[in-house]
């Protein structure tokens, strides 16, 4: 069945979305094209960005419908910045723990482990690989 001829109805299959989102991709794909050629003429079909912005949602949608890994690259544990300063920073606590003196107290670490960790979160690119 077509589903581009606006005349079907009815629950559609994972192939029927993909083939609908390929044929919205065309139609961004031509109006992007129009903006571009005459912008004053053709701009009550949207922006140039606006347009892209649309082809590459559809074209992660078509990604993910297809099972495909939409992640970014991975890293393996041990090239994580986060898991290293969190085992130093589990060092220190032991250390602390182990010689009976209170470099900083309970709360504080507490405080420098949440910190550390969102300023980590910020600039972490790649997520772990299982």
């Amino acid at each position: 069945m077509n589903v581009n001829d606006g005349k079907y109805a009815g629950p559609l299959t994972v192939e029927q979305v993909i083939v609908q989102f390929e044929y919205r991709i065309s139609i961004h794909e031509s109006y992007a094209g129009l903006v571009v050629d005459d912008p004053d003429r053709w701009i009550q079909f949207g922006s140039y960005e606006f347009h892209c912005w649309a082809i590459n949602g559809y074209r992660e949608a078509i990604r993910h419908l297809k099972g495909e890994d939409i992640t970014m690259e991975k890293k393996r544990w041990f090239e994580s910045r986060t898991v290293w300063v969190n085992i130093l920073m589990a060092g220190g606590i032991l250390a602390q723990t182990l010689t009976g003196d209170a470099w900083l107290d309970a709360e504080a670490q507490g405080a420098i482990v949440v910190v550390v960790n969102l300023v980590l979160r910020l600039i972490t690119g790649k997520p772990l690989s299982k």
